[in-house]
């Protein structure tokens, strides 16, 4: 299974909400290749379900609720369970990267947090100012 298809199922079971997102931006993305007249492509796509989909959704709310920092850890250990250094990444770069370059950020979150998480938040914070 790709990548793309990997992080859409993790993050369709995640949220209620996931399902519907995803198809939102699908059809985004199918609709701008058709308008340059070009073959849609999902490979790479998995970058931006997290950049424009989980990003916005959950590190956008000023004060996220507990629901949503409960189904968020479960999206990111789904992930992170896939044990696979592709998607590995792409969780460092864009979600731990988020949490740790706004403190506050990790300070709501960590007590939600799964066990992969608090790893790779454990070997990844001293790159990191406090």
């Amino acid at each position: 299974m790709s990548d793309y298809l990997l992080v859409k199922k993790c993050l369709e079971g995640a949220f209620p909400w996931g399902a519907e997102q995803v198809a939102a931006k699908e059809k985004k993305w199918r609709d701008e290749a058709e308008y340059l007249d070009i073959e849609y492509d999902e490979s790479g796509n998995e970058w931006l379900l997290v950049s424009q989909v989980f990003i916005p959704r959950v590190f956008g709310e000023s004060d996220p609720s507990e629901k949503m920092l409960s189904e968020s850890s479960r999206f990111i250990e789904c992930l992170l369970n896939l044990s696979r250094d592709s998607i590995d990444d792409l969780v460092l770069s864009r979600i731990v990267d988020n949490l740790l370059g706004y403190p506050d950020r990790w300070v709501a979150f960590e007590p939600f947090a799964g066990p992969r998480l608090r790893a790779l938040i454990e070997r990844q914070s001293p790159y990191y100012r406090t």
